[in-house]
């Protein structure tokens, strides 16, 4: 169980959001690659990587665009949606701080622990902002209500999920494709 009582409340409102941030990529995605490319954002070829040939490492632009155009989209058109974010007000400023990270991490690579200490930080702001695991369902078992180690959990995924999209970054839209599914 995931403290997200809005998900479920306007889900069907929010339909539109998956043909605009589709169509968001497709439209960025060109533009992010040509940028990668002229400002040197390119991840070359080498004994551990398993792409033969350069590859732009701005994949990200292009999805944190579609995401936060779809946001300012819905702020501009629900009425109810400043009051949800300000419910979650961790969400937003978690989710940019998660994105600075990355895009700063691809244009100068960052230190593999100033990396995960800054994504510590940005998923602490998600967790802080409201969103925080506060009970799991196991089978068999029932509800099992996680108490200080919610927000524990809810930490060390966020940034579990991160380096896992991380990782499969090395294959030019493996990361993206498997975003998408």
């Amino acid at each position: 169980m995931i403290a997200l009582s809005w998900v479920t409340d306007s889900t069907a409102g929010l339909a539109w959001t998956i043909p605009v941030s589709a169509g968001m990529v497709a439209l960025v995605s060109p533009w992010s690659r040509q940028f990668a490319w002229r400002i040197g954002a390119i991840d070359r070829p080498a004994a551990r990587k398993l792409h033969l040939r350069a590859t732009p490492r701005l994949g990200g632009l292009s999805a944190a665009l579609a995401v936060f155009t779809c946001v300012v989209l819905w702020l501009m058109t629900d009425p109810t949606a400043i009051e949800q974010c300000a419910q979650y007000w961790g969400l937003l400023p978690g989710a940019l701080v998660m994105f600075l990270v990355g895009l700063y991490d691809d244009l100068f690579r960052l230190r593999p622990s100033v990396k995960l200490a800054l994504q510590f930080v940005a998923a602490s702001i998600i967790c802080s902002g409201g969103i925080c695991l506060t009970a799991l369902d196991v089978p068999l078992l029932g509800q099992l209500h996680l108490s200080w180690l919610g927000p524990v959990l809810t930490v060390i995924w966020l940034v579990g999920v991160t380096n896992a999209m991380n990782f499969l970054d090395g294959i030019d839209g493996l990361a993206a494709g498997t975003a998408a599914l």
